[in-house]
């Protein structure tokens, strides 16, 4: 039990003259400072403060300013705030379609994984879309995963 405690003394004494190090490099800041520049920072511009609660572990609840809230038009609850596009639109996932069976006129032994990477979806996107594509009765696999190929119908 005491070599238990020595060793964590040990550590925690390392770690405290490492950290002490970096600060003096310029590496890092002082240990427990960073919580009292959080407030400083939101109360030098002007916002509510921020309240720090034990949650499982610690919860940290920051308010905004009303100027970066995301007060949306009701025609533009749907848009990507980027791009200005419709999100989640029919019109991404036809081109996403149109896309795949352009892979798979070239490639007909391509896996979804090799699709993805090509046309820049994830996995699990082009494997929802090949299962649409099959459904639709546009595109078939012939044969086993592993060695078969795709065949496209329409």
């Amino acid at each position: 039990m005491k070599a238990k405690v020595l060793r964590l003394n040990l550590r925690s004494a390392i770690l405290l003259a490492l950290s002490d190090l970096f600060f003096r490099l310029h590496k890092v800041e002082r240990i427990g400072m960073g919580i009292q520049k959080m407030k400083e920072s939101m109360f030098s511009a002007g916002l509510r403060m921020p309240e720090f609660q034990p949650h499982d572990f610690f919860k940290a609840i920051f308010y905004r300013s009303a100027d970066f809230s995301l007060n949306l038009e009701p025609d533009r609850a749907n848009q990507d705030l980027v791009s200005n596009k419709p999100m989640g639109s029919e019109k991404s996932s036809e081109k996403s379609s149109e896309k795949i069976l352009a892979y798979l006129t070239k490639y007909r032994a391509a896996s979804a994984r090799e699709i993805a990477a090509a046309i820049g979806l994830s996995q699990r996107a082009v494997e929802k879309r090949l299962a649409k594509l099959k459904a639709n009765g546009i595109l078939l696999r012939m044969g086993p995963d592993k060695g078969g190929h795709w065949l496209i119908v329409k």
